[in-house]
């Protein structure tokens, strides 16, 4: 099974190799290719269909697929807290590529506010030994990093932070169910706050030629304009409050409240 990174790469470089494959001259291609007499919308999906076949032999899980895509789209679309949608700079190809780098530093971002904020409603709710895990975990690596910030231990296993984990051990007394559900949902939450921070610092940074009538007002806009919904945000929430698979937040949130265990 192939680990996200992989999965990304993949796509990435499907994506890189796409254009050049179009661009190539019917006689240098194999007979089974050479469609020139074709109309250009044929031997378009030709070429993907060519291409998709190259790549399904190099995955190890055609399942993988469209996870990667959506892990993709979702990294493309996280740079829009903090980029503007009117940001021009450069080529397309380095616009993507920025703006990919950007997504990642903000899931990364996301990511570890939402793993804290699971890890402090843990701790609020008198849990122990609580346990942060940051990238995907390989139990034939060692982590990259470790450190402590007080009660709460973080591990970081790969530089690639698009998902994590929190574990900790229940009191003895154990937790109610509104103390459960309140840890499920804390995540979200607490990524939702982190997300509505930086598109607050974004907007004061990308406006700060613009003149306002005072700074009090140049805050207030700010704060207004962080409200618009951004796909990162949206995922935060749907993630923490919609059951969409077995182990989901939104799962455990609501198996919490309706106590299903």
């Amino acid at each position: 099974m192939v680990n996200s990174f992989q999965r990304i790469t993949t796509f990435f470089l499907f994506y890189l190799c796409l254009l050049p494959q179009l661009l190539t001259p019917a006689a240098t291609l194999p007979d089974s290719r050479r469609t020139s007499s074709l109309p250009f919308y044929q031997q378009l999906e030709q070429t993907i269909a060519h291409l998709t076949d190259q790549l399904m032999a190099y995955t190890e899980n055609v399942d993988e697929l469209i996870p990667a895509l959506i892990e993709i789209a979702g990294i493309y679309g996280a740079s829009y807290v903090v980029m503007p949608k009117n940001s021009r700079r450069g080529s397309q190809t380095n616009g993507f590529l920025k703006r990919l780098g950007i997504g990642f530093l903000v899931q990364s971002l996301a990511t570890i506010a939402h793993e804290t904020g699971h890890a402090l409603a843990a701790k609020l709710c008198k849990c122990t030994n609580i346990r942060v895990h940051l990238g995907d975990k390989n139990p034939q690596s060692s982590p990259l990093a470790k450190l402590n910030a007080g009660s709460i231990s973080y591990t970081i296993h790969t530089p690639y932070i698009i998902n994590g984990e929190a574990a900790y051990s229940l009191p003895a007394e154990g937790i109610s169910r509104l103390q459960e559900a309140f840890i499920a949902v804390a995540g979200g939450s607490a990524a939702t706050a982190a997300l509505y921070l930086m598109k607050v610092i974004s907007h004061l940074k990308h406006n700060r030629g613009k003149k306002y009538s005072s700074p009090r007002a140049r805050i207030k806009d700010a704060l207004y304009h962080a409200l618009a919904p951004d796909s990162a945000t949206a995922f935060q929430l749907i993630n923490a409050l919609i059951p969409l698979e077995a182990s989901n937040d939104g799962t455990k949130f609501w198996n919490a409240l309706l106590n299903k265990r």
